[in-house]
């Protein structure tokens, strides 16, 4: 998730400021959409809301200062949005996210990692009209790595990371763990390779 912040950090290199309240839409709340509510919010954007279908994945998008979108709730004005990170891996939701950006805004992709990532839904004239930036974001280097554990650091009092994670099972207890993966309880379930638990 920090390689797709620091893109946005790239595009704004050189734009002139402004005194507009900036807001971002992340389109997923899973672990990565999560932690770029944080990232987001400490990068200076005024409002970050993230959408999800799962009520129960919203639940923390607020504890990680961000505003949780369900299916069922208002939607967001045209126009109103200067930054989309996509990481839900949906191709539906481009329309969304296109739909709501300003004009000269940039939409980040990064979960549509999978064949059925075909865009049908967005036309060349939709993004050149609107002067829109997209990006795809894979991988990420040792800076990127640098600079989320830097970043969990200096937030760790701020964020509650710890409730992302299930207590850690050891492997041989790996079956159980994969069942509690497959309730979808934790964002990550913890395995520990070596015999010895510190």
């Amino acid at each position: 998730m920090v390689a797709a912040v620091d893109e946005i950090h790239k595009r704004r290199t050189g734009q002139k400021e402004t005194t507009r309240k900036r807001m971002a839409l992340i389109q997923g709340a899973g672990l990565l959409g999560i932690y770029g509510c944080a990232l987001l919010h400490e990068a200076g954007y005024d409002k970050v809301y993230c959408s999800d279908i799962s009520s129960e994945r919203l639940k923390m998008v607020s504890r990680f200062a961000g505003i949780p979108l369900g299916p069922d709730q208002e939607h967001l004005e045209k126009n109103s949005i200067d930054t989309v990170i996509e990481v839900c891996g949906v191709r539906q939701v481009l329309s969304e996210g296109i739909r709501v950006l300003r004009p000269g805004g940039t939409y980040v992709l990064v979960g549509m990692v999978h064949p059925d990532s075909r865009l049908d839904m967005v036309t060349a004239e939709q993004i050149i009209r609107k002067c829109l930036t997209i990006k795809g974001v894979h991988n990420y280097g040792p800076l990127h790595l640098d600079q989320a554990v830097s970043f969990i650091d200096q937030t760790a009092s701020k964020f509650p990371y710890a409730d992302l994670f299930s207590p850690t099972y050891r492997l041989e207890n790996i079956t159980s763990a994969f069942e509690l993966a497959e309730e979808q309880k934790y964002f990550r379930v913890l395995i520990e390779p070596r015999e010895h638990i510190p």
